[in-house]
């Protein structure tokens, strides 16, 4: 019994941890995204 917790438990953290670097992974291309096309967008509305 003990053996089959630890092992739910486990894959639960595996889990957590994978959709955990997922969510990270979207955050940093997001921002990097943001901070790439915002100088873009400043010349823009400069120019127009």
């Amino acid at each position: 019994m003990k053996t089959i917790q630890r092992y739910v438990h486990y894959q639960f953290d595996d889990q957590a941890i994978i959709i955990g670097n997922k969510v990270i992974n979207i955050a940093v291309s997001v921002i990097a995204l943001a901070a790439a096309t915002f100088p873009f967008l400043l010349l823009f509305f400069r120019l127009s």
